[in-house]
């Protein structure tokens, strides 16, 4: 049916062991080296279908691998909102009782006044539900580490209980799926 190109957004500009998730980071220092590396291995696929989410690490990687294309901004494909965690470190989450209830229920224990993975789960297919008539031509997808995984399993067939068990992409990963 077409090729699905899934791109998780480059290196940010926070220190590591921070909560990121919903917070409009930057992109890190290397991002003009890490965009240009995906250039030559998103060449193929500059006349596919270009859907990203809006936070800016990943809207900047889409401008800059397809300038001048349309590109399909998604709500639905945004990091986890880890609510009151945002910002803060996870080795101080890990101490605190609600975070150590979390770590160990994190597939359907949500975060203080954020979401759980079922919630992101559930709004990550909803968009390919969304648009998987588009892919047909070739779709390429820009998005972070969560929603990437919960792409990759869906494409892969798997179900929400498998999906958390695939890795985390590394920044600037990128990973193809031939859809039937």
């Amino acid at each position: 049916m077409g090729t699905v190109v899934l791109i998780r957004h480059t290196s940010v500009d926070v220190p590591a062991g921070t909560i990121y998730g919903q917070t409009d980071v930057l992109p890190d220092h290397t991002f003009a080296a890490e965009a240009e590396k995906l250039e030559s291995e998103v060449r193929p696929f500059t006349g596919f279908s270009v859907f990203s989410s809006p936070l800016t690490r990943c809207r900047m990687l889409a401008e800059a691998l397809f300038p001048g294309r349309e590109i399909h901004f998604d709500q639905r494909i945004t990091e986890l909102d880890f609510g009151d965690w945002e910002g803060r470190r996870w080795k101080e989450i890990e101490q605190l009782e609600e975070g150590r209830y979390w770590f160990d229920h994190y597939q359907t224990a949500r975060c203080p006044g954020g979401e759980g993975y079922p919630d992101l789960y559930s709004r990550v297919r909803d968009f390919l539900i969304c648009y998987r008539e588009k892919f047909a031509g070739g779709a390429v997808i820009i998005t972070h580490g969560g929603p990437f995984r919960v792409l990759a399993g869906l494409l892969k067939g798997m179900n929400a209980e498998g999906v958390w068990d695939l890795p985390s992409p590394s920044y600037g990963g990128m990973e193809l799926f031939e859809l039937e």
